[in-house]
């Protein structure tokens, strides 16, 4: 995967505010209304591809849970490699997974399966990594994968971007059937990227039809716009604020 394609530059640092709060996990939990996933004594495996392999949310998730259950004894192992897709993840469960005996499995799959792989077996591959997943006595957690770096939005939005969109719709029915966690970060970031978008289109559309010197309300009304872009970028880091009435949380041991 090329470096572009990776989240939009200013999403990283979203991704990263959003993951040290721990909301990644709050919304797997408010997605279908189950437990915190992870328990004291555990040992929590996160499989993906460059996405995961950079350590960047596999690092930002085990310093939340590390900083909210400091007595706890639990472990973490970034199993990500760049360019991976389920059936290649599956090849190397064996070999990545299988030997840290974990009771937890975390999967970011998806970014790469179009092309890769003959027909569309996204879903009946994710079924597959289940079977291994729950064959070990672990639980699986499900993350949809991230937007793409390609300037589109809802009205023009790319075909790789419209691909990852329904990907991440068929994962959340997925995640629900199989009654696992998910947290659905590529079609946050699109929407709040999408609400922000409306906004500058009103700001650019007004500003077209003013003259060189704008009425007060059309200055006004400029000025307020101009206030809803900075709120807007902020709604985008805010995006997934965790929400503790929206899942089950054991109190600080």
């Amino acid at each position: 995967m090329k470096r572009n394609e990776l989240c939009l530059h200013n999403m990283i640092k979203t991704i990263a505010c959003l993951l040290i709060s721990g909301s990644m996990l709050n919304m797997a939990m408010a997605e279908n209304q189950v437990e915190f996933p992870l328990k004291d004594g555990e040992t929590w495996v996160m499989v993906g591809d460059s996405i995961t392999f950079q350590h960047l949310h596999s690092n930002y998730i085990e310093a939340f849970c590390f900083a909210r259950f400091p007595s706890w004894n639990i472990h973490f192992r970034n199993a990500g490699k760049p360019s991976d897709t389920v059936p290649w993840a599956l090849q190397r469960f064996d070999r990545d997974v299988e030997p840290w005996k974990p009771t937890i499995i975390s999967v970011e799959l998806g970014m790469n399966e179009r092309g890769r792989h003959p027909g569309d077996t996204y879903l009946s591959d994710l079924t597959n990594m289940t079977e291994r997943i729950r064959a070990l006595g672990a639980r699986p957690v499900y993350f949809t994968s991230s937007a793409v770096n390609d300037g589109t939005i809802a009205t023009n939005r790319s075909d790789k971007n419209q691909n990852l969109d329904k990907r991440a719709a068929s994962l959340k029915a997925f995640a629900a059937a199989q009654k696992a966690p998910v947290a659905d970060q590529c079609r946050l970031i699109l929407q709040k990227v999408d609400d922000k978008e409306r906004i500058v289109t009103q700001w650019r559309t007004l500003s077209a039809t003013c003259d060189k010197q704008p009425s007060n309300s059309q200055r006004n009304t400029l000025e307020q716009l101009n206030k809803q872009v900075l709120e807007a970028d902020a709604e985008i880091r805010k995006a997934a604020q965790p929400k503790v009435h929206h899942f089950t949380l054991s109190p600080v041991k």
